[in-house]
């Protein structure tokens, strides 16, 4: 079994770049990186992530902006799209590197 090159990986590459655009990404783009086509059912992911956003008492409009009834002008922030990733399809191999991702950006911040 070889070792999983986590620098190398391409969801890892994708999160980077995102990173560099800035603090908001595109809910469509994040949709695609999770492997969701059918958009309902993505919606029903962020519908479930702003619940638990509210439920913990973060501000959930600086985490999901626009409008959460379109995907399309819905900009997500890093903690909004991992929030997203703990209710994703575990079988989907890029839910579960992104969801390594997030677990070493969150190392990171503490460190």
């Amino acid at each position: 079994m070889s070792k999983f090159d986590y620098e190398n990986n391409n969801v890892i590459k994708w999160f980077k770049n995102l990173d560099k655009w800035g603090e908001l990404w595109p809910a469509l783009d994040v949709m695609t990186l999770f492997w969701y086509e059918n958009t309902q059912e993505f919606k029903e992911l962020v519908i479930k992530a702003k619940e638990i956003c509210d439920m913990k008492g973060v501000d959930s409009s600086k985490h999901f902006i626009w409008n959460i009834n379109s995907l399309q002008k819905l900009e997500l922030t890093k903690y909004s799209s991992f929030l997203i990733s703990i209710f994703a399809d575990l079988n989907k191999t890029e839910v579960t590197y992104s969801k390594m991702f997030f677990e070493i950006e969150i190392k990171n911040m503490y460190v």
